[in-house]
């Protein structure tokens, strides 16, 4: 806010560029401009118009005229409304905050005049290219709340009752499940300042962990909010990488190139049969991991080496996911174990993900379905799992991505020769596992094989039927 105050008395500064994803608070930005009394003090007139993908030039000119006060009565022609606006801020030292622009604005149709006397248009987009194609002079990215900010903005909000006994604790535990999205804290928090008792906080943090199956006005904002950012995204590609995601505890370290990996596995970067170089995918995986972070829907960590998936983001991929017959995810970690219920059996399952499960040791009941529908297996974290049985592998015919690591497997059944489309396949730090089996020579598929932290010294002969291994 400070920088865009300090910009507005630049007189070399134009245009004005606001760049963030949805819901970090571009429209409170440009609303507290609008309203601030030191703007009102520097320019002869304020205009804030929202510019959605419904409100074309035509509209947003018409919205100006009528601010204005120009006399439109039986005039219809674009070029003579053009004509009037210009002819009343021409004179005027004016202010144009433009607020959700989607595409790019010609400002001198609409009858904006680009005058030397202090005049400012401030765009405010999700897409960096309305900056580059509006010439904006200075762009001022808008990031995500610090955990602190984030803390400050929803404990103000509840400020009534935060200081009621036993609640700020709760409370912390309730902003953290916001995403320092400062939309999502504001409807979160206004749902919970009603509340005037640490019972209440209680049951609505317990409702928080389980929605969208159970909603207030509150959550049903929220759920609103963050399906339209999935809805957003307008690619399956992105949609299905997204969701992909989920499939990790919340708030866990999930490596990017370790998801690349899996993404290309599973197909969803394309076909590394159709002359495609793996670099090409690897290339494009990242285009899209950049893009889920530009748009909050996973967060960036140190030199993008990592990301995360917040909890409330996570819930809202697994209900997405169990609504999507391509997904048919069945997820039980350890954190999952009474919050997520699987609305599919092992059976339907295409994608299992049992990392860090408290209660699995053996690797014989929990999995002995025909998983014949199977592409990704996901058991890592499992410090007491040591037990595989001989059969397991039989029938996951079509598994693409198998990741044991940091267990305490010490060997790998003979069933892994069915496994003849595996693509990638984790074993590091797996450090009971002494030894590779024959049967690996069979799965001529795999491009990843991370052995990396196991004990494996010796590797058999077999490797050299593994044609397209290419990460060793």
């Amino acid at each position: 806010m400070e920088e865009i105050l300090r910009l507005l008395k630049n007189m070399r500064i134009k245009r004005i560029g606001v760049l963030g994803s949805v819901g970090v608070g571009k429209t409170t930005i440009v609303q507290n401009i609008n309203n601030h009394e030191e703007v009102a003090n520097l320019f002869d007139i304020v205009i804030l118009l929202e510019v959605s993908a419904e409100k074309r030039e035509e509209r947003l000119q018409r919205a100006i005229a009528e601010r204005l006060q120009v006399d439109l009565e039986g005039v219809n022609d674009r070029g003579e409304i053009a004509r009037r606006i210009y002819e009343e801020l021409e004179s005027k030292k004016y202010l144009l905050l433009l607020d959700d622009v989607v595409d790019s604005v010609n400002l001198d149709k609409v009858g904006i005049p680009d005058t030397n006397n202090g005049s400012r248009v401030l765009f405010a987009t999700k897409f960096r290219r309305i900056c580059t194609h509006n010439k904006v002079n200075r762009l001022i990215p808008v990031k995500l709340l610090s955990s602190d900010e984030a803390w400050k903005m929803f404990r103000d909000i509840v400020i009534d009752v935060i200081n009621l006994p036993d609640i700020q604790p709760i409370a912390r535990l309730v902003s953290n499940k916001c995403a320092r999205l400062p939309l999502l804290i504001k409807a979160i928090a206004h749902s919970f300042k009603v509340k005037e008792n640490a019972f209440t906080w209680r049951a609505g943090l317990k409702d928080l962990k389980i929605w969208p199956e159970i909603q207030n006005q509150g959550l049903r904002e929220m759920y609103s909010f963050l399906r339209f950012c999935y809805d957003d995204l307008k690619d399956k590609k992105k949609q299905k990488c997204f969701l992909y995601g989920a499939l990790y505890p919340a708030d866990s370290k999930i490596f990017s190139d370790y998801l690349m990996e899996c993404w290309a596995a599973e197909g969803f970067l394309g076909d590394l049969n159709d002359a495609r170089r793996y670099r090409d995918l690897r290339d494009c995986g990242y285009d899209i991991l950049e893009h889920l972070t530009n748009v909050s829907l996973l967060e960036k960590g140190e030199r993008m080496m990592y990301i995360r998936m917040n909890s409330c983001i996570r819930q809202l991929a697994l209900h997405i996911s169990s609504e999507d017959p391509e997904c048919n995810f069945f997820v039980t970690t350890r954190e999952d174990s009474s919050e997520f219920n699987n609305s599919i059996s092992l059976q339907q399952a295409k994608r299992i993900s049992m990392i860090d499960h408290n209660k699995l040791c053996e690797i014989s009941s929990e999995i002995q379905e025909n998983l014949n529908k199977l592409l990704t297996l996901l058991l890592q974290k499992n410090d007491d799992l040591d037990k595989i049985t001989q059969t397991l592998f039989e029938n996951m015919s079509n598994l693409r991505v198998l990741d044991f690591y940091c267990t305490k497997i010490r060997n790998l059944p003979s069933s892994l020769s069915k496994l003849t489309r595996l693509r990638v396949l984790y074993l590091n730090d797996c450090v009971l596992l002494t030894e590779l089996p024959s049967e690996l020579g069979t799965l001529q598929l795999l491009e990843v094989l991370d052995i990396r932290g196991s004990r494996v010294t010796f590797i058999p002969l077999h490797i050299k039927y593994l044609i397209n291994l290419r990460c060793l």
